[in-house]
C-alpha cells in the first residue's frame, strides 16, 4: 500500500493529532515522506488540519473511491463523476460492456438524471449524490421489485454513527 493510503488510515483511525514523526514510525518512512504524503492528500481534497502538534484528519466525507471503499465488506469497481449525463445511463452502458454485479456508479450531478418510470428530477451537485448499482441477481425479475425500495430503507437508516463504525454492502 502506498504511503499516501498509509498515511490516511492512520488519520482515519485516529481523533487526535498526529506528529509527522508518530505517523512515519508507524509506517516505517521518514517524516518528510508523511509531509509529502499529507500535502498530496490535501490537493485531493482531504481536510487534514496541520498544526505544531501534528496532523489531524478533519473532514471524513470526502468524497472519492479509496474513502468509499473503506466501509465496504466486499470488493467493488466504483465509477465517480462529477458531472455524467445520468448515472443510470452510464450503468446499462457498463452492463453492455459486461460490467459486474455489485459495481457502482456514483454521480456529483446529472444533467439528464431519470427516476423510477422514466421521471426526470433535477439533480445539482449542492442536493445530493446520484448512485446506481449494476445487480445481476440469480432470482427470478418479480422479486426483484423491492430492490429500490430496501435500498432507499437502507440509506434512511444509516446515520453517521453508523457510516463511521460498520461496513456495508
Amino acid at each position: 500500500m502506498e504511503t499516501r493510503k498509509k498515511v490516511l488510515d492512520i488519520l482515519y483511525g485516529c481523533d487526535r493529532y498526529l506528529s509527522g514523526e508518530e505517523i512515519a514510525t508507524q509506517i516505517g518512512v521518514s517524516r518528510n515522506s508523511v509531509w509529502k504524503a499529507v500535502n498530496l492528500l490535501k490537493e485531493q481534497g482531504y481536510g487534514i488540519e496541520a498544526t505544531r502538534e501534528g496532523y489531524l484528519l478533519t473532514d471524513r466525507d470526502t468524497f472519492d473511491e479509496y474513502s468509499i471503499k473503506r466501509y465496504l465488506k466486499r470488493e467493488h469497481k466504483i465509477y465517480i463523476y462529477d458531472v455524467t449525463e445520468s448515472s443510470n445511463t452510464v450503468a446499462k452502458e457498463l452492463c453492455r460492456q459486461g460490467e459486474g454485479h455489485g459495481s457502482v456508479v456514483i454521480a456529483k450531478s446529472q444533467i439528464n438524471g431519470r427516476g423510477r418510470m422514466g421521471r426526470s428530477f433535477i439533480s445539482q451537485s449542492e442536493n445530493g449524490i446520484y448512485i446506481s448499482i449494476i445487480l445481476r441477481p440469480q432470482i427470478s425479475a418479480d422479486k426483484c421489485v423491492n430492490i429500490t425500495v430496501l435500498n432507499a430503507v437502507a440509506v434512511l437508516e444509516a446515520d453517521d454513527s453508523n457510516l463511521h463504525s460498520h461496513s456495508y454492502l
